[in-house]
């Protein structure tokens, strides 16, 4: 069974701890039209939540043309994670 961070190869201690790595991939990859709620529930109670997260917005803010990776990373769909930097981004302008 594919797990979600075994399409990302480890490169960090912390992924070793993710739940994700325990799950199949389909979770973390809703089909469109359904639930992310399932892959939320498992990134509540990781304990690597913080460091995903930031590993997340860390990848795609590097990646040239590029605003989102797809899947569920630390309970958020893409669209979720790049509206949530936006918001950061004008509290630190204001």
């Amino acid at each position: 069974m594919t797990t979600l961070l075994d399409l990302i190869p480890p490169v960090e201690d912390w992924q070793e701890g993710a739940l994700c790595r325990q799950i199949g991939t389909y979770l973390f990859f809703p089909e469109k039209g359904k639930s992310a709620t399932p892959a939320r529930r498992v990134c509540a109670e990781c304990p690597v939540f913080d460091e995903c997260r930031k590993y997340t917005d860390r990848i795609e803010s590097n990646i040239p043309d590029v605003n989102f990776i797809q899947g569920v990373f630390a309970g958020e769909t893409p669209q979720e994670r790049l509206s949530r930097r936006c918001a950061e981004r004008k509290d630190l302008a204001a």
